[in-house]
C-alpha cells in the first residue's frame, strides 16, 4: 500500500511539473515575442569621403563612406550588405559589404563602399552633369541586421542630388 501511495504521489507530482514547464516556455516564447520586434530600417545621411583607388581608361575603382543613422534602442550587427548604385538613372556599379559590423544604438555610423566603375557608363551618365555641379545618385540595398541570433534583410533606398565637387 506504502508503495501504492509513494507511485501515485510521485506520477502526481511529475503531471504538475510537466504543465509548469510547458507554462514556464509558454512565457518565455511570449516574452521573445513581445521584446524582440523587427528593427526599425537604417536611415541614409551622406556620402563622405569619396576617393578614387585606380583610374582606368575601362574600369576605376571608386572607395567612399556612407553614412547611415540607426533609430533603434538598441545596437545591432551588420551581417552583409549589397548597394546598386546609379547616376542620372544609368546604372554605374554594385557593391558588396561581406564583414561583419557593430552598428550603435541611436547613432550614426559609417559603411564602407569599395565600387567597381564602368568609366564609359559613368562618363556617359554625368556629361550633361558637368556645368551643374550636381548629379541625380539613386542607391538600392538590401542589408542583413540583427541582434544575438535574429538576423532580417531590410530594404534601402536613396535618391537624390549630390553635389560634385570638380575643382
Amino acid at each position: 500500500m506504502r508503495i501504492l501511495k509513494t507511485t501515485l504521489f510521485c506520477i502526481y507530482n511529475l503531471s504538475k511539473m510537466r504543465y509548469s514547464f510547458q507554462a514556464g516556455i509558454l512565457l518565455i516564447l511570449f516574452l521573445l515575442t513581445i521584446s524582440c520586434g523587427k528593427p526599425k530600417s537604417l536611415q541614409y545621411l551622406n556620402v563622405q569621403n569619396f576617393n578614387i583607388v585606380s583610374l582606368g581608361l575601362g574600369n576605376s575603382v571608386i572607395s567612399a563612406d556612407v553614412k547611415f543613422y540607426n533609430p533603434n534602442d538598441f545596437r545591432m550587427k551588420l551581417k552583409r550588405a549589397e548597394m546598386d548604385i546609379s547616376v542620372n538613372n544609368k546604372f554605374i556599379g554594385r557593391s558588396i559589404l561581406d564583414t561583419l559590423m557593430t552598428i550603435p544604438k541611436n547613432d550614426s555610423f559609417y559603411i564602407p563602399v569599395r565600387l567597381n566603375v564602368n568609366m564609359k557608363t559613368l562618363i556617359t551618365s554625368s556629361v550633361g552633369s558637368l556645368f551643374s555641379n550636381e548629379v541625380d545618385v539613386k542607391m538600392d540595398g538590401k542589408a542583413r541586421l540583427g541582434k544575438g541570433i535574429f538576423f532580417f534583410n531590410f530594404p534601402f533606398s536613396y535618391q537624390g542630388k549630390q553635389q560634385l565637387k570638380l575643382f
